[in-house]
């Protein structure tokens, strides 16, 4: 299909058929089709004409709240997107129509984006889409602030034209000045095409054979478009660019038929007939018809006879001998857009008349039998033709065309359209090449740099290939277009000097002679005198300077109104998550009770999962590649095509060359400086090759740890991840953490930055972070290219083996193995089980489920006292039989562990099975994450487990059991670091397994990442809870399943992960390998012991640090707290409309310039979001004084 009028024309004139297959990322139409035509509830057709992007939006220009455009119907998104373009291609800004009666009125019969949010609203816990007709009409004008009609039509496929006809009422009536007018249709749910196919209204091979032969029914297509309509006097007056004049147009319904969906021929005739009629148009004049000729056996040869007849009797008839009048249909082209089909035809016609030539109709090389076209007066135009302006006597006169849509139910649609006044006729060369007679300001505004430079793009690319006059073109720029906050001016006479210009800033420069700035607020107020003043002196010039500092120029006409491109939006996905394409409703319950409790258990593992497509290039732009020795001289020596910065890790920051450095993997603000450096050589980077883990952490068979590996390692992702999000890009940036497998397999300390990855898309989803193993050091660049041609949402956890692809999912257990693993789980009798985190949440409940099952003998570790309640229970396990005593050590200390262990073995004479539940939380947003506060976080999970292993790797183990939590799969913002821990100790499992069926180690190893325990502790509330399973479909997991998953752990191997909720979205989001596709902000509530701070006593401890450590900003520098201050907010209002923080400016009102409001934040009274209804932005400088000396403590 096309994105614009120029390649739609281009495809028309060539004669392309613009029908695909579904496309994957709509539905698997594999799980619908079926050939059979009479196969219920399927489908058997699987074609289709369809839009590209209709998942994408830019819900702040608008401004509308992400969250909010998420759940919009996407027709209700691409029409007002349409609108607004609409409004500029006739050169009106919304302050030419304060004035005016400006009517809305849309075509639309779908609205299938809220079957998704009907499943959704039977499961319960997340918000719901929403398709209102009405609102695609209504939004348009409460954003636009337009006060005339505004309604939405559904006549079924006449629904846009009927649109348009009424609009034309509206204006005669004189209830509307000016009227916007279209449909919209889109396809994005299977429910239409089994629907269809219940009727036999399907084509059967993916053609729309208009008039043609072996017609057995119609293609669905998508599209939106909408015309302003303006009386033609008017418009004549206002010197309005005028497309087409609609003559005469009417309506009517076909009544009573031999059945609901059999057209009326005379009804149809009667149509066409009273828009001649009233259009003063005699049928001689019309020399060609737009059909509605959706290629159907019955209703193609109806439509010939009611055109037949409308122009063979009424009044002005043809002659006998008169030559036939071209007949044609844009749906043979792109199939039949429903309630946008009139709106496409009228589209057609439009252009036709532009070109002055008719298009081709396909698919009828053999005319339907049914038709007698020779006998109708009409034929079927199957080539390009040109499109005479001469009556048959050579006399000039007006093209003309009749236009059809006629809705499935009866009611029937016709317009009588003409050209628009010819133009000047004065060849003129393209505008490049042209010379205006004194300099000339052009004026371009965009919401910000990225959005500028593509619109620079378009209007380069416009001067090229228009010959269009400069001044016109400078006219519509000044006076057309929205002046948005940030500007660009350049003034010149001359046409290719401007184009070179704007090309050079498309393409990333900054050419000499071009004004840039930005619009503060109140500027325009500030600047009104200085601008009065160069508008009295003619001083354009300074004009422009003003302009783009935010001055209000309302600057004197220059020429006429003319066609030009339009905005470029932002294109953004805003969908419902892939999980709620499930299309089978689950139970409201939201638990899986075929555990018989509630639990449900998962597997992680690999599966083979090849690349859709052969490999690409990747994104185009500079390549950071953070590499040492080999690697960076392979990629010196094979010269790639992309520019590409060496970054190798050393001692102290220098530059090495112009394209290479070298920096201390230790130093945060390196990383920084790298990046300020690229950018300022114009490097600033598309995609960044991390290699330094290669080889990675030493994990020799005796369990050694590297420390400094590990520095510059997984742990320098942290300083890089937050120096590129510090420099708030403005389009993806695409990480890529590469590893290669070594003697004992791939390093779980390299994979575990899929913790990281998932994590960070949560807080900032421009960085695309994705692991990747590589079979060796010298498969790593021909990997990372491999895995680069995944475009969009890659797989996060990645490895390549054996000339395979494999990607890390997880999959249920079965709850009858799961049940017999339990039975087999074996805690013996005197058995010495060693807990780490044992007084805390987590760990006393374990520890006493052990000393229920047996007498044992257990070590519960911490590094600090355990507390008063800890006691007591401790006391109560002892009563019971078993020997429970407590030990303080650190477990990131190896000589701590070592010393631990063997004291143990001193007194019990061996250790029989490990739980390591100790940990430490240190959450924030990766933006200000500290690298002490990662490496604290880090320590206890991965060093830890290194010492632990290594210090029991002799003794006789029936189990090595880690717990892990549910943020290593599904990602938490403000927790990269414990995403990251948790995520090695998912992988550290399996590798520990590898190591014992090679006789190296003794006992099952598993890792068990838990969700929240209801009774482990912390209470969530009922807010948490709901955000918990709007989120992740998860709810708090009880003592009883937790414990019943705890033995079937005990049984089982390699890395699992237990929850208790929706079976059905748990399943799918962690089959999917990628990223937990969720609404961004809302929290992850962790294990208990975990969230308190550490898995132990030491929680309340690690918190009272973090409060002093926090205790704010200095309460005398009022400007450090109003940065740190404002920094907050933006992420807290990012995370509330689901924005990036980078994209919520900090002093312009947040009510108007980001869509929310009342009713929207309604949830949160007195939350963050609550404003004076002034509406201030959050730099306000009053609210600033209001509050005074701010302390703010971390997220």
């Amino acid at each position: 299909m096309a994105d614009d009028l120029e390649a739609f024309w281009r495809n028309l004139a060539e004669g392309r058929d613009c029908v695909t297959e579904v496309p994957a990322e709509r539905w698997d139409h594999s799980l619908f089709y079926d050939p059979d035509r009479e196969a219920v509830g399927r489908s058997y057709g699987r074609w289709g004409g369809f839009l590209s992007d209709v998942d994408k939006f830019d819900p702040l220009f608008f401004p509308i709240m992400p969250r909010e455009a998420e759940l919009m119907d996407p027709q209700e998104r691409l029409f007002l997107e349409t609108a607004w373009h609409t409004l500029e291609d006739a050169g009106y800004r919304r302050r030419d129509l304060r004035d005016a009666q400006v009517g809305v009125f849309v075509g639309v019969m779908y609205g299938e984006y809220q079957l998704y949010g009907a499943v959704d609203a039977l499961r319960g816990g997340r918000p719901v889409t929403n398709s209102s007709y009405a609102s695609i009409a209504n939004r348009v004008s409460h954003l636009l602030d337009l006060n005339g009609p505004s309604m939405a039509v559904d006549t079924m496929c006449s629904s846009s034209l009927t649109a348009i006809h009424l609009a034309c009422e509206s204006l005669r009536r004189g209830e509307t000045d000016l009227a916007v007018a279209g449909g919209v249709n889109v396809s994005v749910h299977p429910y239409k095409y089994v629907f269809l196919s219940q009727g036999g209204y399907l084509s059967d091979d993916g053609r729309c054979r208009s008039f043609g032969a072996g017609g057995s029914g119609y293609v669905p297509g998508e599209g939106v478009g909408a015309v302003l309509l303006k009386p033609r006097r008017k418009a004549v007056e206002d010197g309005d660019h005028i497309h087409g004049v609609i003559l005469g147009s009417a309506l009517n319904h076909g009544g009573r038929t031999n059945g609901y969906t059999v057209p009326n021929p005379a009804a149809q005739e009667r149509a066409v007939a009273t828009a001649l009629r009233r259009a003063g148009v005699a049928a001689r004049d019309v020399s060609y018809v737009e059909a509605h000729g959706t290629g159907t056996p019955l209703g193609d040869p109806i439509e010939v006879n009611g055109l037949s007849r409308a122009f063979g009797t009424s009044s002005g008839g043809r002659a006998p001998d008169a030559a036939p009048v071209a007949l044609g249909s844009v749906k043979s082209n792109i199939g039949h857009l429903e309630s946008a089909a009139g709106i496409a035809g009228l589209t057609k016609v439009l252009l036709q008349f532009k070109h002055r030539k008719i298009a081709p109709s396909l698919h009828a090389e053999r005319p339907n039998p049914n038709i007698d076209l020779e006998a109708s007066g009409f034929r079927l135009q199957r080539e390009l033709g040109e499109w005479s302006g001469l009556a048959a006597d050579g006399r000039p006169r007006p093209r003309r065309a009749g236009l059809s849509s006629f809705g499935a139910g009866g009611s029937n649609a016709h317009l009588v359209l003409e050209e628009g006044p010819a133009g000047t006729s004065d060849p003129r060369p393209s505008a490049d090449r042209q010379h205006a007679a004194e300099p000339l300001a052009f004026v371009l505004s965009a919401r910000d740099e990225h959005r500028l430079r593509a619109y620079a793009g378009r209007i380069a690319d416009f001067l090229e290939r228009s010959s269009a006059d400069l001044a016109d073109i400078a006219h519509t720029l000044r006076r057309g277009r929205e002046a948005m906050e940030r500007r660009l001016v350049f003034v010149t006479a001359d046409g290719g000097e401007l184009a070179r210009t704007l090309r050079g800033f498309s393409d990333g420069a900054d050419p000499d002679g071009l004004l840039l700035g930005t619009a503060a607020p109140g500027a325009a107020r500030r600047h009104a005198a200085a601008v009065r003043t160069a508008a009295e002196r003619g001083d354009d010039v300074e004009l422009a300077r003003l302009w783009t500092d935010g001055a209000d120029v309302e600057w004197q006409p220059a020429g006429r109104r003319i066609p030009l491109p339009g905005y470029p939006f932002a294109r953004d996905r805003y969908w419902v998550s892939p999980d709620a394409a499930t299309f089978a409703p689950e139970p409201t319950a939201g638990r899986d009770r075929a555990t018989g409790d509630g639990r449900l258990l998962f597997r992680g593992g690999w599966e083979e999962h090849p690349l859709q497509a052969g490999p690409g290039t990747g994104p185009d732009g500079v390549r950071l590649l953070f590499a040492d020795g080999d690697t960076a001289a392979e990629v010196r020596g094979r010269g790639a095509g992309t520019a590409t910065v060496l970054v190798r890790p050393g001692g102290a920051y220098r530059r090495d060359g112009a394209h290479s450095y070298t920096i201390d993997p230790g130093k945060a603000e390196d990383y920084g400086r790298l990046l300020e450096d690229c950018a300022r050589d114009g490097l600033s980077p598309a995609v960044v090759l991390h290699m330094w883990g290669v080889p990675g952490v030493r994990q020799d068979r005796d369990g050694g740890y590297d420390a400094a590996a590990l520095l510059r390692g997984t742990a320098s992702l942290f300083p890089l991840g937050r120096a590129l999000l510090a420099r708030r890009p403005k389009h993806p940036v695409r990480l890529m953490v590469l590893h290669c497998e070594g003697p004992d397999g791939f390093s779980p300390v390299a994979e575990a930055a899929a913790g990281f990855a998932r994590s960070v898309r949560e807080e900032n989803p421009r960085l695309l972070v994705q692991v990747v193993g590589a079979e060796g050091p010298d498969r790593l660049l021909e990997t990372a290219r491999v895995e680069l041609s995944v475009s969009e949402d890659p797989e996060v956890l990645v490895r390549h083996r054996a000339g395979r692809r494999w990607v890390h999912v997880h999959r249920p257990v079965a709850p009858a193995d799961a049940a017999a693993a339990a039975r087999d789980a074996g805690v013996r009798d005197g058995g010495v089980y060693l807990i780490t985190g044992g007084t805390g949440g987590l760990g006393l409940l374990v520890a006493e489920h052990l000393a229920l099952r047996a007498r044992v003998h257990l070590v519960l570790v911490s590094r600090s006292r355990p507390s008063d309640g800890a006691v007591r229970r401790i006391a109560a396990m002892r009563a019971g039989g078993s020997t429970v005593e407590h030990l303080r050590a650190d477990v990131a200390d190896a000589a701590e562990v070592e010393a631990l262990v063997a004291r143990v073995r001193r007194e019990h004479g061996a250790v029989n099975g490990v739980v390591h539940a100790a940990g430490v939380l240190r959450d924030g947003f990766l933006l200000r994450k500290e690298p002490e506060d990662a490496a604290a976080v880090l320590a206890p999970k991965i060093a830890g487990t290194f010492h632990l292993d290594h210090a029991t790797r002799t003794d006789p183990l029936d189990f090595f059991v880690l717990f892990s939590s549910i943020a290593a799969a599904f990602g938490n913002a403000g927790q990269t670091d414990y995403a990251t821990a948790n995520r090695f100790l998912d992988s550290y499992a399996a590798h520990r397994a590898g190591l014992a069926a090679a006789g190296l180690r003794s006992g099952r190893s598993v890792a068990v990442a838990w969700p929240h325990w209801s009774d482990g502790g912390m209470q969530l509330s009922a807010e948490d809870a709901a955000a918990l399973l709007d989120r992740l479909g998860v709810v708090s997991l009880g003592t009883a399943e937790g414990l019943a998953a705890f033995d079937e752990a005990l049984a089982l191997e390699g890395e699992l992960l237990v929850a208790a909720g929706d079976a059905a979205r748990l399943g799918h989001r962690l089959a999917r390998g990628r990223r937990a596709a969720a609404p961004a902000g809302t929290g992850v509530p962790e294990p208990v012991a975990e969230r308190t701070g550490s898995s132990d006593a030491d929680a309340d401890a690690d918190a009272d640090a973090d409060a002093d450590a926090d205790a704010g900003v200095d309460a005398a520098d009022t400007a450090r707290a109003r940065i740190a201050a404002v920094a907050l907010l933006q992420e807290l209002v990012g995370a509330a409309i689901q924005a990036d923080p980078a994209d919520i400016a900090a002093d312009v009102p947040l009510l108007a310039r980001y869509g929310i409001d009342s009713l929207a934040d309604g949830r949160r009274p007195g939350g963050v979001l609550a404003q004076p209804r002034r509406g201030p932005g959050l730099c306000d400088r009053g609210a600033g004084r209001a509050l005074g000396p701010l302390a703010v403590p971390r997220p």
